[in-house]
């Protein structure tokens, strides 16, 4: 089977979706697709637009016939280059990363290509699910279950326990948290720590129990955030519940965060009406809450024995999500499909 893919350029190292695209590249070379693009590159300013562009454009003009080409859903150009790759008669997957609708933005999206690829590689059951029974596409849609973090070094797990205090970090767009202005944890119960853009001051004013630590790029992150106790994966307004827009996205998809943490050697502290709570229940590599106001009490009670086993698991998914296994695995399914 010859098969390919299209890189592009990748400007911001420091944001979930340029390294989970990145690394899905990486896998895809290394599992034997080539490049029908330009080579990838980490060009910071408006160069960097030019340049996916062209390799879209060459992707477009040396488009092959009969072959196998998976795209990216949705990168720039996905739907010209899956127009032109059908028009081809090639076969197309589509790995998707983000499904607009779910995230009340339709006008983003473009059902119609996933409708009619070839392939399709979802994130969780419950994307799954809903796209399986919208678009009619439980034949050729395939799980990926979480998303791979490839690092360029191997990190040594080390105890996080150390500290009187527990330490739980939490990375992302910042201005995506307005729940930390309800946090209100008891005093020395633990502390948190953030990491990322978009930072607002008053969101952790009066709160001497949050410190913020800055944005930093994937790989550095990894190294930053590695001694915490656990990651935490919240979305929305409330402390209380997920809610709102974000929120609800999370019943559907593989937040790219539970990944960082992962590769990072953390346990994960996880809404339990997340999509991803079966897989962190299933693996024992984390807790699930219902509210940010059960944490203090909920790691009380978690034995030094009861942690020390789900660190052992988070090693032992760190192995394969740093070696890109699990969309390797999914690759394999859709395939055989295709």
């Amino acid at each position: 089977m010859e098969k390919y893919y299209i890189s592009k350029n990748y400007r911001e190292s420091n944001t979930a979706s340029s390294k989970a695209k990145s690394d899905c590249e990486d896998i895809f070379q290394s599992y034997g697709y080539q490049n029908l693009g330009l080579d990838k590159k980490n060009i910071t300013n408006r160069a960097g637009k030019a340049w996916t562009f062209l390799s879209a454009y060459k992707a477009f003009l040396t488009m092959p016939t009969g072959k196998t080409i998976i795209l990216q859903y949705k990168a720039p150009f996905t739907v010209p280059l899956f127009k032109r790759a059908k028009k081809k008669k090639n076969k197309v997957i589509l790995l998707i990363h983000d499904i607009w609708t779910l995230r009340s933005q339709p006008e983003k999206d473009n059902l119609e290509i996933i409708r009619d690829a070839d392939g399709i590689i979802s994130h969780t059951p419950h994307m799954q699910k809903w796209l399986n029974d919208l678009l009619d596409i439980s034949q050729k849609n395939v799980r990926l279950e979480i998303f791979d973090y490839l690092l360029s070094e191997r990190n040594n797990i080390r105890s996080k326990r150390d500290s009187e205090t527990p330490g739980i970090c939490f990375a992302g767009n910042l201005k995506k948290a307005p729940f930390l202005t309800e946090l209100n944890f008891p005093e020395n119960s633990l502390s948190l720590h953030l990491y990322g853009l978009g930072m607002i001051e008053e969101m952790i004013k009066n709160k001497p129990f949050i410190t913020y630590h800055g944005s930093f790029p994937s790989e550095m992150l990894i190294n930053e955030i590695q001694d915490h106790m656990f990651g935490l994966v919240w979305d929305g307004n409330s402390a209380d519940k997920c809610t709102g827009t974000y929120g609800r996205y999370l019943q559907f998809n593989a937040p790219h965060k539970i990944s960082l943490y992962i590769a990072a050697g953390i346990p994960v502290i996880i809404w339990s009406k997340m999509a991803m709570a079966e897989f962190v229940e299933k693996n024992n590599i984390g807790i699930m809450i219902d509210s940010l106001n059960e944490i203090p009490e909920k790691i009380k009670r978690l034995s030094p024995e009861d942690y020390a086993k789900m660190v052992d698991n988070v090693s032992i998914v760190k192995e394969k999500i740093t070696r890109g296994e699990f969309l390797k695995e999914a690759l394999r399914k859709i395939e055989q499909i295709v």
